[in-house]
């Protein structure tokens, strides 16, 4: 295990837990409408009626971020999680409706909970996850 200082670890964890959150409330948002339409067309398939030619919502990997109001593209800087929220004051750069808020809160919960995981010490003035002390 590296030899680290508490707020490196601390900080690790944070950063972690941003991006783990981040990418589960992409998840949480687009997976289920993507389910639902592929879902809707499997049945209309086996039913023999014709479908729309609408296009399915947007995956969770391929597709990449947009503004749900406008489907305007985030560009890479506005990507990052949690900094991008507040470089653009939680609105889209050119639609300007506000953001989800929950897209800041799966985020910070996410980053707390990763923090929390890296709380248990296994000797005084060293940090490691709980899931490596000694003892368990």
């Amino acid at each position: 295990m590296l030899d680290l200082p508490l707020w490196a670890w601390m900080l690790a964890g944070g950063v972690l837990g941003v991006v783990v959150g981040s990418f589960l409330n992409v998840v949480i948002l687009r997976l289920p409408e993507r389910m639902k339409a592929e879902w809707r067309l499997d049945a209309l398939d086996t039913l023999g009626v014709e479908s729309e030619d609408k296009p399915l919502p947007p995956g969770v990997v391929r597709e990449p971020s947009h503004c749900p109001h406008c489907l305007h593209r985030l560009s890479v800087l506005d990507n990052i999680p949690l900094f991008g929220w507040l470089l653009l004051r939680g609105r889209c750069r050119t639609a300007r409706p506000p953001f989800p808020s929950s897209t800041r809160w799966s985020s910070c919960w996410a980053a707390f909970l990763a923090r929390l995981s890296y709380g248990s010490s296994a000797r005084p003035g060293r940090l490691s996850p709980a899931w490596c002390s000694p003892g368990c």
